[in-house]
């Protein structure tokens, strides 16, 4: 028994950062760039494709009543998170109740003032949706939007693993076996503005990666002897969030209720992190290595069988950036429910040149809106 369901995560450029960054789109044709235009466009490409989960990033918070108006057909709900500070625009998780009820959300704040790593004002979205025909089987679904900076890579891989640790503890499933926690399955969407051979990709899609040879700021292979390399410690072990990309106050303590740095509903401090609990683990800090052990997986192929690449975007050059991944293995290692029936193709690179810039007179964004459709096996309702 189960379901299917189609999912789309879509990067629709916010109209402020538009118009704040004109230069960029000084080249394509005017009547392309007014909000009324690709408002239509984006609207017209989600309902040819009549998903019941989409995952929208730069939703400009004045907008969001036009983009819920444009797609009352879909009979969606919607939760919203906007960027941290002044920032106008942020994520936004739409979902189709006749198929799904919401049970629990996190709005993720990456905003840390006084951490290097974490003071820019990205966010992160995540949901726990059950399934209105058996309230028993969850399903995690969340969606980000990354620091855009070419050059600070370890800023991203930052933002990632406290994703990674608020995803592990939303995703549990309230149950062990062996051991091990027992998880929802999962999938997590976004623009992450980072390349499939980049090091933030690889620690989401191997659960692992040796990040203390890395260049501090890059997190590159280093060209030279007396590079500057990040070291053994990544984030600083008082914010409370481990080498594993867990919180500390769930290791060992049965993922119940812990008081993070984070509160469950408006996401302000809560208090810190007790310092006796971080000294009494210090194996789990400063190691030189990430992990995780959430098993995600990219829906999408990066290369054809040709090995030329696909493209999402274009950033000085066409590539991917936008990504939706799922765990096909949950973490006992058992099969997860979710299973990918077909994909929304992405153009290769040569594909995208011949195609010319976005937004068009028919794309109305600058980034490819993914789009995925997934059985979801369950089991046979008892009555």
């Amino acid at each position: 028994m189960g379901m299917d369901f189609t999912l789309v995560s879509y990067n629709i450029l916010a109209q402020d950062l538009l118009e704040n960054h004109s230069y960029i789109y000084k080249n394509h044709k005017n009547d392309a760039l007014n909000w009324s235009h690709r408002l239509s466009k984006l609207t017209d490409e989600l309902l040819l494709l009549k998903p019941h989960i989409i995952c929208l990033q730069e939703v400009q918070h004045d907008h969001l009543d036009d983009i819920k108006f444009n797609l009352k057909e879909l009979n969606l709900k919607c939760i919203y998170k906007k960027k941290t500070g002044i920032r106008t625009d942020g994520c936004a998780i739409f979902y189709n109740d006749s198929k799904f009820v919401l049970k629990d959300f996190k709005s993720v704040e990456f905003y840390q003032p006084n951490i290097e790593k974490l003071d820019r004002e990205n966010v992160g979205l995540i949901v726990r949706l059950s399934l209105k025909e058996n309230p028993e089987e969850y399903i995690i679904v969340a969606t980000t939007h990354l620091l855009y900076n070419p050059k600070r890579q370890d800023v991203r891989l930052a933002q990632i693993q406290v994703l990674l640790a608020e995803l592990d503890h939303l995703s549990f499933r309230g149950l062990y076996k062996d051991g091990i926690p027992e998880r929802f399955p999962i999938i997590l969407t976004g623009d992450f503005n980072l390349k499939p051979c980049s090091a933030p990709y690889k620690l989401l899609t191997r659960g692992e990666l040796e990040y203390s040879n890395l260049t501090r700021l890059t997190l590159e292979e280093p060209f030279s002897e007396d590079a500057n390399l990040v070291g053994k410690q990544f984030l600083p072990p008082h914010l409370g969030i481990t080498d594993n990309c867990q919180h500390i106050d769930v290791v060992g303590h049965s993922y119940t209720k812990p008081s993070r740095l984070y509160s469950s509903d408006n996401n302000e401090r809560s208090g810190k992190i007790s310092p006796d609990l971080v000294e009494s683990c210090p194996q789990l800090f400063s190691s030189g290595q990430l992990t995780h052990s959430l098993n995600l997986n990219s829906a999408y192929h990066h290369v054809n069988k040709t090995n030329e690449k696909y493209a999402s975007t274009y950033q000085d050059e066409w590539i991917t950036v936008d990504y939706i991944f799922y765990n096909k293995k949950l973490g006992t290692g058992t099969d997860s429910n979710l299973k990918l029936l077909s994909r929304y193709v992405l153009p290769t690179v040569s594909q995208c040149i011949q195609m010319g810039m976005i937004p068009n007179n028919r794309l109305g964004s600058d980034h490819l809106a993914l789009a995925v459709h997934f059985f979801f096996k369950t089991e046979k309702v008892t009555s």
